[in-house]
């Protein structure tokens, strides 16, 4: 299970890119002085989710340089389809464009792109959201509905671009932004990258997967192999810096000041050097050893790579401790629970009064998946999506009957989505579901309360959820990312005992990202669930980033001894 020794060599690169550097054109109120290349390149859209028509895309080039540019306007126009359009407007003065979404009278949304001063600014960090349309294949807030909802301390957000050695132009009437740039504030954000290979331009929904088919077509390039230019090592090094001082959301857990001074010398090397085989060397370093965060890893290599390279063999030499720990339990546990129960584990097994409940992700199916031709639920749709499962499972212990205390077995759950942790906790309680999502970027908070269709009757007054029996919830490293915030709100809402082992943490949601060399990676986004304390005066946000504990611990060898587990719900729930 652990792999050997990953070597790494000590390599000596003609230069090393830094956020740090200095301005290099001078801030004008017009660019077309400038040599600029505009060229045109086909556009596909590889997701079902969005509907987007354009069959083309403009890019533009400065002077020599190799590092694509999109103009601020044409590009929101392109992507319609992925952005709500009726509801924007576009205005232009001599140093800035700005974007405005009227969502409605009392709520104004604004982008402002400053070429003089060259920085983007949003009057909240809510602009790329509330302009994006809602995926149309997959209804993630299915079977439920906010009651209440309350945004603390919002306030404007405004990226630097100086810092990070980007530019940003006014040329013929265009305003000129970075691709890597402007594709992580306004796509990024909502799991889209637009991805230019030197060839074609694509765009991708989701965190992308090396055995999908659309990995192949996107990282088929005529770049695959070939040496890099300076300019688009540093602008990937750079546009990597800008990624990760923004928008990494636990960067005082890991003590990062500055993406720039956290990145160690040999990876800054690595990253900078201009042969692809290097650059996966340092992100992997990078994300792997140094980050150290489950929610932050390497999806592909570079459009320079050789073609048909995945990153498919991370060695265990590379984890830090916070991943290798996740690891040495996960296997621990999976071998403890092949022993007792065996490889395939039914969804709810009984034991004497008591039915224990495997719960290993928190999925949400699309709506093919779920709905027949005739808009009827599947036989098979319990399978795929976690409400389906919810309820599949609890018509069956009901059926069963002569049950006083249910387990929800989540120990080798590794997360999902929120949408469908809510509709989960909608089955054992009537209580309204809270959720507290912290911005780190914007230093503000949304508290939201839901209530839960249960039994799918459109109703949500009704006390559907299953709430005449006694809870208790299994709990380990392992119980990652939703799971911990599942865990979060189990405790806050005091459904029942939490055993086992203390949850292994994980806050924030992942965050899709591209570089400016096509290097698709995850890490921990700003936006944390959190837990909330509210005082007369002020609101704190502790982090549950290090996981929740329990009320009665239990051995690894015991997790899965269905008698053993039996015992101690009855003892728990005299």
């Amino acid at each position: 299970m652990k792999t050997k020794l990953f070597l790494l060599s000590i390599l000596v690169f003609p230069f090393l890119a830094s956020c740090g550097e200095t301005f290099n054109y001078e801030k004008k109120i017009n660019d077309d002085d400038l040599l600029i290349n505009k060229k045109s390149y086909a556009f596909t859209n590889l997701t079902d989710e969005y509907e987007i028509n354009a069959d083309n895309m403009d890019l533009y080039f400065i002077g020599d340089s190799d590092v694509a540019y999109v103009s601020a306007s044409e590009f929101i126009n392109d992507l319609d389809g992925l952005f709500d359009l009726e509801k924007l407007t576009i205005n232009k003065d001599d140093k800035s464009i700005t974007f405005k979404y009227t969502y409605d009278k009392d709520n104004i949304y604004s982008m402002s792109v400053n070429w003089y001063e060259n920085f983007i600014y949003l009057n909240s960090n809510d602009f790329s959201t509330v302009i994006c349309k809602e995926t149309g294949n997959t209804d993630y807030s299915s079977h439920f509905e906010m009651e209440s909802g309350n945004l603390i301390n919002d306030k404007p957000v405004k990226f630097n671009l100086d810092k990070y050695h980007f530019d940003i132009f006014n040329y013929q009437d265009n305003c000129l932004v970075p691709l890597c740039i402007y594709n992580a504030l306004i796509c990024s954000t909502n799991y889209y990258n637009v991805m230019f290979n030197g060839d074609k331009i694509f765009g991708y929904y989701g965190e992308i997967g090396y055995d999908e088919p659309e990995y192949k077509e996107i990282y088929s390039s005529s770049l695959n192999n070939k040496k890099q230019s300076s300019y688009m090592r540093e602008a990937t090094y750079n546009s990597l810096c800008f990624m990760i001082d923004y928008f990494y959301g636990i960067k005082d857990d890991r003590n990062i000041k500055t993406a720039d001074s956290f990145i160690s010398l040999i990876n800054k090397n690595y990253i900078s050097s201009q042969y692809a085989s290097d650059n996966v060397r340092g992100y992997l370093n990078l994300l792997y050893s140094q980050m150290d965060d489950l929610h932050t890893r390497l999806d592909s290599g570079n459009y320079y790579s050789e073609r048909g390279y995945t990153p498919t063999s991370i060695s265990y030499s590379l984890l830090g401790k916070h991943s290798a720990k996740y690891y040495d339990s996960y296997y621990d546990l999976n071998d403890y629970r092949n022993y007792y129960l065996g490889e395939e584990v039914p969804p709810v097994r009984y034991i004497g009064n008591n039915a224990i409940i495997t719960l290993n992700s928190f999925r949400t199916a699309p709506n093919s998946v779920i709905f027949d031709e005739h808009g009827n639920v599947k036989d098979d749709a319990w399978e795929y999506d976690s409400y389906y499962f919810m309820d599949h499972v609890f018509k069956d212990i009901v059926k069963h009957g002569n049950i006083d205390n249910v387990l929800i077995d989540i120990s080798l759950n590794g997360g999902g989505n929120i949408g469908a942790l809510i509709r989960v906790l909608g089955f054992l309680t009537n209580e309204n579901i809270p959720y507290v999502d912290y911005d780190t970027l914007a230093t503000r908070a949304f508290s939201y309360e839901y209530k839960v269709d249960t039994n799918a009757d459109d109703k949500y007054d009704d006390n559907d959820a299953y709430t005449q029996f006694n809870y208790a919830l299994l709990t380990s490293t392992c119980s990652y990312s939703a799971a911990n915030t599942f865990a979060s709100t189990f405790e806050d809402l005091n459904i029942g005992k939490i055993i086992g082992e203390d949850t292994g943490g994980g806050a924030c949601s992942i965050l899709p990202l591209t570089l400016a060399d096509g290097t698709f990676f995850a890490i921990s986004s700003n936006y944390c669930s959190s837990k909330m304390i509210e005082t007369p005066f002020s609101y704190s946000f502790p982090s549950i980033e290090e996981g929740i504990g329990v009320n009665y611990s239990i051995d690894y060898e015991n997790f899965y001894n269905d008698q053993y587990l039996a015992n101690t719900l009855n003892n728990l729930f005299k």
